[in-house]
């Protein structure tokens, strides 16, 4: 049998210089390989950043890509 399971999935993502190089770890943390799946791809996801002091420091934007990544 074969399941193709979708969620939604939070990291808060450590010391990144900018949300592109955190958007790239996240794709790392998910695309993991694990024996017997396939990553499919990412279609939509949320991000937003987060000063020091654990308070929003941008407006949350949701990001959705044209093709699967």
């Amino acid at each position: 049998m074969n399941v193709i399971i979708t969620s939604q999935v939070t990291y808060e993502i450590y010391g990144v210089q900018d949300i592109h190089e955190a958007l790239d770890i996240y794709k790392e943390c998910v695309i993991k390989r694990v024996d017997d799946t396939q990553f499919i791809g990412i279609k939509e996801l949320f991000a937003t950043t987060m000063g020091a002091d654990g308070h929003f420091t941008e407006n949350p934007e949701i990001h959705e890509f044209e093709d699967v990544i």
